[in-house]
């Protein structure tokens, strides 16, 4: 049975909030809200997601609110809504993280205060079999919730797929 697209996804007791989102040309997105208040979600910052690439397709990040920590092929930075989109290519490793801290990606002390970050997570039209789509970033989110709130211990299936 396919997910609901009208059912948000959330993880970590709420700390992280994954909605579908309609945007044209593009597989698949999302909106993704941070609670930066969330004591789960500081947890998440400091054990950070895994490293992880997508083989088919290129991701886009648009922050719409707040600042967003990202690293990508070893180089990490704070994005905001100043920075626009920002792509990752296929194949590059990268990770996307909660940022509560003041310095870069924004103008004018954007950031400062903030309760939450939002932004667009999307994937282009690759045309190949195995894109990212909903089903994937349910398991991903509820992956990372294990990994980092249990503690468990990354599996290679699990992180291959």
């Amino acid at each position: 049975m396919p997910p609901d697209p009208n059912k948000p996804v959330i993880a970590f007791n709420g700390a992280i909030t994954t909605q579908l989102t309609p945007l044209p040309h593009r597989s698949f997105a999302y909106t993704v809200t941070f609670a930066l208040t969330s004591p789960h979600l500081h947890l998440l910052a400091r054990q950070k997601p895994p490293l992880h690439f997508h083989p088919y397709q290129d991701e886009y990040i648009t922050v719409t609110e707040g600042l967003l920590g990202i690293e990508c092929s070893g180089v990490e930075r704070v994005i905001g809504v100043a920075d626009g989109e920002v792509r990752f290519q296929k194949g590059e490793h990268h990770r996307l993280f909660p940022h509560f801290g003041h310095e870069g990606g924004g103008e004018d002390g954007e950031g400062d205060g903030e309760k939450k970050t939002v932004f667009v997570l999307s994937g282009e039209e690759s045309g190949e079999v195995f894109q990212l789509d909903t089903v994937f970033f349910q398991n991903w989110y509820g992956y990372q919730d294990q990994f980092v709130r249990e503690g468990k211990e990354p599996s290679l299936v699990q992180v291959m797929s």
